[in-house]
């Protein structure tokens, strides 16, 4: 009598001629041949249902109950590895599309920036022509030199008064006084000169400086507008990613939920397959057991494993 699992299939592959096939379920083509293994077991079962082997025919409904697990939790692994996946794409798209999103921005605000220097540079430069030639027409409109003073008068005619005595030093002394005087007003007129102009000139400053704010005022408006544009866009975009992120894992915990229940129904167990070792390339896995306790009768149950009796 066959007792244990691994000799029953042994025996069973070789009689009728099968290779042994790994229960380790790893493609649709693996799938398929747990398929074709289930229906093979169900029709052992029967076969040993009619001919009274209990014992046989336990083991092989142990061994489906086993096998639809198995295919039944990687089914489960697979949905949950597609979600995991799916969400990661996603995650990546929406990462590539925000990266080139915000840089698309900043190229964007770069350029306004830019504009914005080379405008203010311009503004500024036709506010400094244009001064520069308001300067010129003022100075333009005012003489060099200012009126000449009574004090100037009387000197000059005292200077051609002694001249004209033959005091030829006297006149000299004169003459010196009132180029003096002379230079002293006309360096007063320069300066009321350059006051009359400032003045002039103040009240074109005052309007420059007043549409340099305002065209700085508009531009930072501009700039705020921008900046609040690309915010909008980017926390749209943001929306747009959870919303879809939501969509696609609600749609997944649905699909998982229905799987779960169809399999409950059935009496299927469900398990998700936790991360175990990583395996070399060419391994596959068979579940054989090789325990010694498996010529032990009395110490074996239906599925092979050992029975530990507790000593009284």
């Amino acid at each position: 009598q066959r007792r244990v699992h691994g000799r029953y299939y042994m025996e069973q592959s070789r009689m009728s001629g099968m290779p042994m096939k790994s229960l380790e379920p790893e493609s649709d083509e693996e799938d398929q041949e747990m398929d074709e293994m289930i229906s093979s077991l169900k029709s052992h079962l029967k076969e040993c249902q009619k001919l009274g082997k209990y014992v046989e025919a336990q083991m092989a409904q142990n061994r489906i109950a086993e096998l639809k697990e198995k295919k039944s939790s990687k089914r489960m692994n697979k949905l949950q590895s597609d979600s995991e996946k799916e969400t990661k794409l996603l995650s990546d798209r929406y990462n590539k599309e925000l990266e080139g999103l915000e840089k698309k921005w900043e190229e964007e605000i770069e350029t306004f920036e830019n504009e914005w220097q080379e405008k203010e540079k311009t503004l500024q430069g036709r506010h400094e022509n244009g001064l520069a030639q308001r300067r010129s027409e003022f100075d333009s409109k005012l003489p060099d030199k200012g009126h000449v003073s009574n004090d100037i008068v009387k000197l000059k005619s005292k200077e051609e008064a002694l001249a004209k005595q033959g005091k030829f030093e006297d006149a000299h002394a004169v003459k010196m006084e009132i180029l003096k005087k002379e230079n002293e007003d006309n360096i007063k007129w320069q300066e009321e000169r350059n006051l009359i102009v400032m003045k002039k000139l103040q009240a074109i400053i005052n309007r420059q400086n007043n549409e340099r704010e305002a065209f700085n005022i508009s531009q930072r408006k501009l700039m705020t507008e921008l900046e609040r544009k690309r915010d909008v866009e980017i926390e749209t975009h943001e929306k747009k990613y959870n919303n879809a992120k939501f969509n696609i894992n609600n749609d997944n915990q649905k699909t998982i939920k229905i799987f779960e229940g169809k399999n409950k129904a059935k009496g299927i167990p469900v398990k998700a397959k936790k991360p175990g070792p990583i395996k070399k390339e060419g391994q596959r896995t068979c579940l054989l057991y090789t325990s010694d306790a498996a010529d032990d009768t009395p110490c074996v149950d239906l599925g092979g494993r050992r029975i530990i009796k507790k000593k009284k």
